[in-house]
């Protein structure tokens, strides 16, 4: 066997490859185009204003740019409201957004560009607060926000309030004065210390190398400290033409001089470290080699810490070096080949970070490069061995490559692991295109080729299962495309010619077939990848429309789950979900629906294009390898970011089903001609949120300028809400995303809240056009993700008012007049059918006015008879009465009628005997009694009328009235009608009649008749209650009483009956309300009597409590005086 495996080992060495990194770029300088697409000519200054905008300082004009576009400022003489020239030299922008632009020999320039405006400040010789000249070199703005101004004539300090410039030369008799005109650099440290360096290698000072040096400033004394080159003292500076000043984020400051001049400041000893180019090690901390051609002018123009801590340091003459602090080295840039993201300027002028850790870097030849120190890319590892299939890490860390051309094994340190003796034995396998690799915890290694291979780490032993065409027990096809190694030794194997179980125990073998009906070579019976879920459900992917099944394991049967033309690979998440790879997209497994869904960004609604590969992170993202690149997800499963795009190299693409994490959680992708590989917890990534900005408003294509008198009240940088008219509903909004790390990989959506239904992808323009829309409230949101997948959101509130006649005061106008209309309309409807109806109904309503007139007399005869009934039902109780009052005058006429009648008897027969005298006494008493028989007579015809004038209906006349004697007449014609109805009724009354009563005008019928109810009333209830009373002792009475009170006059009658109960005493007054028994009383007597009393202006009032009476009052008023 070790003969056979020597023999191999030559043809191993042979096939086992090597491999090796790309030159992956790690620092990809991105060069930005110039507005007129050749060059800059030379940028010399750079900043950032408050909004996210670039601000550039050229010698062609001054520039502002978004990522995006490039705007230009530029000189116009026929303009004072433009640059003072174009020929600009710094810049600077201050914390309200003033930009402040240094010319050569125009001076400065204050730019507002809110309003547009420019203002210029320019040396007066006139006037000693104007600048000091109009060569300005550098501007810097200081914590307090005081404006620093170096020139060629010395440093100023601008006074906003006064416009003025104070002025800080260098004076030979004082060395407290600046050391030198020659302003080059002004910096404040984070004591808050200005240090200015002085001196220039150009010009008529180049030459003196004693001018120059680096001062601190003392603000309060308004005197400098000198440091200057001293040739005894190798602690002094190099140079005295200092040009670069720099204090990074450990507190080290750093000074860039001429000459091989890169120091580090002792500023508390007030010593420099010199930090020189040693040819035999470049890699140590140096500015570059001092340029060969142009010595005499080659100096450090800017010392600059980026965001990941590394120092860059630019010379005018030789490029750029970059110090990386971590592992203590130098690279070096300078003119590198004209490639993609390569330094190809031989100068570096001015750096600047950017608030996103972006680092710009401008030359003398007129290039601009942006720089993302933050971003690491995914190294990219070529094999030789062609394209690499599948991975597979060992416990110990060696990692096995399969690839067309063999196995390949390599240590943690990426190095090349050789075959030992005991490794030989792999030697039988004679195919080298190598498809999968698995392993188990036992350490034998599961390999796919054209057939499949177990090898025994521990005895070096191969187990070979192939395809034997004769025989059923084999694996069905040679070509091995998916191994998934199952519990209790059990195999699952994908092949191009079906699913394939292997029990390892018994060595048994089952093929399963999605589409027995397909026979051809690569249809849908070629497995491409194999899942078995945390619910225990396994998945099995194929090609050519096969898609993704669910195989049960008991039945052999496949059920399609995802019709999708070729399943590249398949993947649960820690989370438990199932996510499918295919060349349609990506699909992720919903439980609820049992149904796998189409994944899209749920911000840009974007779907993921083919995907081939899919592995989960230890943070749970993602990391998808697409046709596009590498894509993550984050653990969310909402945001997708592109990390690394399409190796434009590797046109063979990704290897699907060839992604793999490894056990030190390093993620490994095979691709056409490589793999690979990288640590997602060592990507350093970029957390800020991008700025966003709104760059333009237009309606109808007419850009908006804010004006109090347009729609545009204030700067698109700070306007809150925007109203429109009606007619302004054609508009645009231009927007940017400002984050530079990757600007072509930012991302655009907006909608307008309340109009659109979804977001929308902005175009390359990122305009967001709309046209008519209507009156209503609106929200334009716009959302920016950087290249790294942070969002961040704007909005302005939108406001279309409607026209006028669409306003709520004009619906509410058309409101009134539809009502008015409505109003007339049914009023003439009225109208008309009024006098239709009237028309029509003329002779019914004579018909039924006849009926009318008919129903009201026979309404008013009944009314009567009630009223006369009322009456007649009293008459007839007092009926007794009467006749008992008529009965003593007929007796007293009916005795005298005898005894006149005996003695007109006696009388004749004395005047038969001729007495005369006895008959005149016999006629005198004769005729006593004739007067006593008159007497009586009118008596009884008094009652008589009495009576009559009771029972008829009221004259309605007043007349004075005796009270008291109408309520004796009334007293005792009820109590003896009472007595004749029932002799068993007995019951005392009482009178108590005021003497002064006055007559008074009243109608005596209706009165008496009031007086004959409540009397009767009275009697009556004194008589229940006697009945009721079992003892005897009651002793009913009825009092009445009479009384003048002032104005008026007040009956009373009162009885000592059983009192009125409070629950109907409000009844009492009440038509036909009674509390006797049915058919002894008809619930008018109070009623009419309180009507009586009323129309006599009086009042009828009651008092009682129960079980001890009640009293009715009679009060009338005196209108006419007494009589």
């Amino acid at each position: 066997m070790k003969n056979l495996f020597k023999y191999f080992f030559g043809i191993l060495i042979f096939l086992v490859a090597s491999t090796y990194q790309a030159d992956s770029q790690q620092i990809f300088f991105n060069k930005i185009p110039p507005p007129d697409g050749k060059t800059f000519v030379h940028v010399t200054g750079i900043t950032q204003d408050v909004n996210g905008y670039m601000w550039l300082a050229t010698k062609k004009g001054l520039c502002r740019y978004d990522g995006y576009q490039m705007t230009t400022y530029k000189n116009n003489p026929l303009d004072p409201n433009s640059p003072a020239t174009d020929v600009l030299e710094t810049i600077c922008v201050d914390s309200t957004g003033i930009v402040w632009i240094g010319t050569s020999g125009a001076g400065i320039d204050r730019f507002d560009p809110s309003t547009g405006l420019f203002k210029h400040f320019r040396h007066n010789p006139q006037d000693p607060g104007s600048l000091s000249g109009d060569w300005v070199t550098v501007l810097m703005l200081d914590h307090e926000g005081i404006l620093w101004v170096g020139t060629g004539l010395g440093l100023d300090r601008y006074d906003e309030k006064s416009g003025t410039f104070k002025h800080f030369r260098n004076n030979r008799g004082d060395s407290t004065s600046i050391s030198s005109d020659e302003v080059e650099a002004i910096y404040e440290d984070r004591q808050g210390i200005l240090w200015v360096g002085t001196g220039s290698v150009y010009g008529a000072a180049k030459n003196n190398m004693e001018r120059g040096g680096l001062n601190r400033m003392n603000k309060k004394e308004e005197t400098f400290t000198h440091f200057m080159h001293d040739p005894r003292d190798p602690n002094s500076l190099i140079n005295n033409k200092v040009r670069a000043i720099f204090e990074d984020s450990k507190g080290t400051l750093w000074i860039g001089t001429a000459g091989d001049g890169l120091h580090t400041m002792d500023r508390t000893k007030g010593t420099f470290t010199r930090h020189q180019y040693d040819p035999k090690h470049p890699e140590k901390l140096s500015r570059p080699p001092i340029s060969r051609n142009f010595p005499e002018t080659d100096h450090i123009t800017f010392i600059r810490e980026d965001a990941a801590g590394a120092i860059w340091i630019g010379t005018t003459e030789s490029g750029i070096n970059y110090y990386n602090p971590k592992t203590t080295k130098t690279t070096h840039f300078e003119s590198e080949k004209d490639v993609d993201g390569a330094f190809t300027d031989r100068t570096a002028w001015w750096s600047f970070s950017s608030r996103d850790g972006v680092l710009w870097i401008s030359t003398l030849m007129g290039n601009l490069y942006r720089i993302d120190p933050l971003r690491k890319e995914i190294p990219h590892y070529t094999s030789s061995s062609g394209a690499v299939n599948y991975f597979y890490q060992e416990q110990g860390g060696i990692l096995w490559l399969a690839t067309d051309n063999g196995i390949i094994r390599k240590d943690v340190n990426n190095e090349i692991v050789n075959w030992t003796d005991d490794e030989r034995n792999l030697s039988v396998i004679k195919d080298n295109w190598t498809s999968v690799i698995s392993g188990d915890d036992q350490g034998n290694i599961l390999i796919g080729q054209r057939g499949l291979y177990m090898w025994n780490a521990k005895n070096g032993k191969i187990t070979t299962y192939k395809n034997d065409a004769k025989s059923k027990k084999s694996i069905s096809n040679a070509g091995i495309s998916a191994i998934l190694e199952d519990k209790d030794e059990k195999l699952w194997i994908g092949t191009f010619g079906g699913l394939n179980f292997l029990d390892l125990k018994t060595g048994n073998y089952s093929n399963y077939l999605i589409n027995p009906v397909d026979t051809s070579k690569y249809g849908q019976n070629s497995i491409t990848a194999i899942l078995r879920d945390k619910t225990d459900k396994l998945w099995i992917g194929s090609l050519m429309g096969g898609g993704l099944n669910l195989f049960n394991e008991k039945t052999g049967e496949f059920k399609n789950y995802l019709n999708v033309w070729d399943v590249n690979c398949l993947y649960e998440d820690s989370s438990g979900t199932v996510w499918v790879g295919s060349n349609d997209g990506l699909y992720k497994y919903d439980l609820s629906s049992d149904k796998f869904i189409l994944y899209s960004d749920s911000n840009t609604k974007a779907e993921i294009s083919s995907v081939l590969c899919i592995v989960e992170d230890n943070q749970s993202y993602l990391w998808l390898a697409t046709t596009n690149g590498i894509v993550r997800i984050n653990p969310q499963r909402n945001e997708t970011s592109l990390y690394a795009e399409k190796n434009k190299s590797n046109e063979n693409g990704f290897k699907p089903g060839s992604g793999y994490k490894g056990r030190n959680g390093a993620i490994y992708f095979g691709d056409g001609n490589g793999y690979y590989a990288f640590n997602p917890a060592e990507l350093t990534r970029n957390i800020k949120a991008p700025g966003i900005i709104i760059t333009n408003f237009s309606l109808a294509d007419h850009s908006v300028k804010p004006g109090s008198s347009g729609p545009l009240k204030e700067s698109l940088l700070k306007v809150k809400e925007i109203r429109l008219r009606f007619d302004q509903n054609v508009f645009s909004f231009d927007f940017a995303g400002l984050d530079y790390a990757n600007p072509v990989g930012n991302r655009h959506l907006f909608m307008l809240e309340n109009y659109d239904k979804i977001w929308h992808r902005a175009n390359s323009e990122h305009r967001a056009y709309y046209f008519n829309v209507p009156p209503g409230k609106y929200v334009f949101r716009v959302k920016v993700a950087n290249s790294y997948g942070v969002w961040a959101e704007k909005k302005i509130a939108i406001t279309i008012l409607p026209p006028w006649w669409g306003t709520w005061w004009a619906y509410v106008f058309y409101g009134l007049l539809f009502l008015c209309l409505v109003f007339l309309s049914d009023r003439i409807m009225r109208k008309r059918l009024l006098e239709k109806e009237r028309a029509m109904a003329k002779e019914k309503e004579l018909e039924q006015a006849k009926e009318i007139e008919k129903a009201y007399h026979q309404l008013k005869t009944t009314q009567s008879q009630l009223i006369q009934s009322e009456k007649m039902a009293s008459l007839g109780e007092l009926t007794a009465g009467i006749a008992h009052e008529i009965q003593n005058p007929l007796n007293f006429v009916n005795n005298f009628s005898e005894v006149s009648n005996e003695l007109v008897d006696e009388m004749n027969e004395e005047l038969d005997k001729g007495d005369i005298d006895v008959a005149k006494v016999i006629a005198s008493d004769i005729k006593q009694n004739l007067e006593k028989i008159l007497h009586h007579g009118k008596r009884a015809d008094a009652i008589v009328k009495g009576m009559l004038q009771h029972s008829r209906s009221s004259s309605g006349m007043k007349e004075p009235t005796d009270i008291n004697h109408l309520a004796d007449e009334y007293l005792r014609l009820s109590y003896h009608g009472l007595r004749a109805k029932d002799k068993s009724f007995n019951a005392d009354f009482k009178t108590d009649f005021d003497p002064s009563m006055p007559k008074i005008s009243v109608i005596p019928q209706d009165i008496g008749r009031v007086l004959l109810n409540l009397i009767n009333n009275a009697f009556y209830a004194v008589s229940v209650k006697a009945l009721a009373a079992a003892n005897g002792h009651f002793k009913p009475t009825v009092i009445v009483s009479t009384k003048k009170l002032g104005s008026y006059i007040e009956i009373r009658v009162k009885d000592n009956g059983n009192g009125i109960p409070d629950d109907i005493l409000g009844k009492v007054f009440q038509p036909f309300f009674t509390t006797k028994p049915t058919g002894e009383g008809t619930g008018l007597g109070l009623s009419l009597s309180y009507d009586i009393v009323k129309a006599h202006g009086g009042e009828l009032k009651v008092e009682t409590k129960e079980g001890e009476g009640s009293t009715f009052m009679i009060q009338l008023p005196l209108k006419n005086g007494e009589l």
